[in-house]
């Protein structure tokens, strides 16, 4: 029988090779094994667990229609621009129609006004930011939690990833 371990924080875990293989953990001066069938079944189960939790988060997007709508009424603004950038709008959603106004600012570059249009299907939310320097921009996005709005922001090339934080909740 060959004995190995290292120390811990009041415990100490041992691998013992024997005639059949197991685990063990010295738990206040007594040594308790583990047959390595019943860890790899607990591995297992803990794995599952843990995949489970993981795919129950990556849906935690709101998905109700009526609380879509409900949750993207408010002002909304970009998050991750540089200093002196803003991107910033107020939606109204009547049914499945999303309408607004908004502004924009580069640090060193043009600023002004925009409006938006747009429309709910389902989870998606695509919406149309037309600013009055006649430059047009797209968003794909999907509401992943009542707070964040997430999705591709494009022109003609490709999309770039976007999050817009609610900053301002109105009223129905």
């Amino acid at each position: 029988m060959e004995v190995s371990g290292n120390g811990g924080a009041g415990w100490r875990r041992f691998c013992i090779e024997t005639e059949r293989s197991s685990t063990g953990v010295l738990v206040a001066g007594n040594l308790r094994t583990f047959d390595n069938e019943a860890v790899m079944h607990m591995r297992r189960l803990m794995l599952a667990l843990a995949l489970g939790s993981v795919a129950a988060c990556s849906s935690s997007g709101v998905t109700n229609p009526n609380t879509i709508a409900a949750e993207l009424r408010g002002t909304w603004t970009e998050t991750g621009l540089g200093v002196g950038s803003s991107l910033v709008f107020r939606l109204q959603v009547t049914g499945t129609t999303v309408t607004g106004t908004g502004t924009y600012s580069g640090e060193a570059g043009p600023s002004g006004n925009l409006t938006v249009t747009g429309a709910i299907a389902g989870t998606n939310i695509t919406l149309t930011l037309a600013q009055d320097d006649d430059v047009t921009y797209h968003l794909n996005a999907m509401l992943t939690s009542p707070n964040v709005l997430t999705g591709a922001l494009f022109t003609t090339g490709d999309p770039v990833e976007v999050s817009f934080r609610k900053i301002q909740i109105d009223p129905v």
